[in-house]
């Protein structure tokens, strides 16, 4: 991992919503295996789920919305949860569980196209 502020080093962090995704948890962990953490917002998936997400290194955190959609919650959850990584990390990637970053010029390298950003003063 390298150091947040120096020069060619990239560090990032994810935050994800999830509901019940086990399936798409395997891509999900690959994609963004460069991550130097990421954040599962799990709104009280099964328990297969959140194991998944743990035993990947993930951190867990639960909210409930008792079992309903609710844009609401998920708008406040993302416009707030990447503030926990704005002092450790250079790059803050928040979504839903089932989106995935890809930058063209780096198929599968997301360090390197947030790199190419961060060398462009691009925040």
């Amino acid at each position: 991992m390298g150091e947040r502020g120096k020069p060619g080093v990239v560090k990032y962090h994810v935050h994800a919503i999830n509901w019940n995704e086990s399936r798409f948890l395997p891509v999900f962990f690959r994609h963004y295996a460069s991550a130097d953490r990421i954040f599962i917002h799990d709104n009280e998936s099964d328990l297969e789920t959140v194991e998944i997400a743990k035993k990947a290194g993930a951190e867990v955190v639960t909210f409930s919305t008792k079992g309903t959609f609710n844009d609401a919650v998920h708008q406040t959850i993302k416009n707030t949860a990447w503030k926990k990584s704005r002092e450790s990390a250079d790059f803050v990637i928040v979504q839903d569980l089932d989106e995935l970053l890809h930058f063209p010029w780096s198929p599968g390298d997301i360090k390197s196209g947030l790199r190419l950003y961060k060398d462009l003063e691009i925040t």
